[in-house]
């Protein structure tokens, strides 16, 4: 029901539809709102390094070790070649860097290096005859 002086209900009259003590919170919530977002964004940026981190680190082995297996072979004669410079390409293609190679008896041991950010993580792995 409509009072004909006035576009408000007749049962809001005089008394508003919020609470006068609201009306010293204008903007707040936008300001709230924007808190929240920030401290979302911050989390999930954060679970993206994190997650970065982690899949970097398990590159770095799985090179480490798929490099001395391939050196390995190829020491053997199983595989064409020579045994550093074919982990070193095996690695580079990976996205990381051989740092040591070494033939030591019938088995490789093969160092690699690979880079996320700030960080520097470093495998090592042993191959040989089995």
């Amino acid at each position: 029901m409509r009072n004909r002086d006035s576009s408000r209900p007749t049962s809001c009259q005089g008394q508003g539809l919020f609470p006068k003590s609201w009306a010293l919170d204008k903007g707040s919530a936008l300001a709230l709102g924007l808190i929240w977002l920030t401290l979302g964004l911050t989390l999930i940026s954060a679970l993206g390094v994190a997650l970065g981190l982690a899949q970097t680190q398990l590159e770095a082995r799985y090179l480490a070790d798929s490099a001395a297996l391939l050196a390995s072979d190829v020491s053997r004669g199983l595989t064409p070649g020579l045994p550093c410079p074919q982990a070193s390409e095996l690695v580079l293609g990976g996205g990381a860097r051989l740092t040591g190679c070494r033939i030591v008896g019938d088995g490789v041991v093969v160092e690699v290096r690979s880079d996320y950010l700030i960080w520097t993580f470093e495998s090592r792995a042993k191959a040989g005859a089995p």
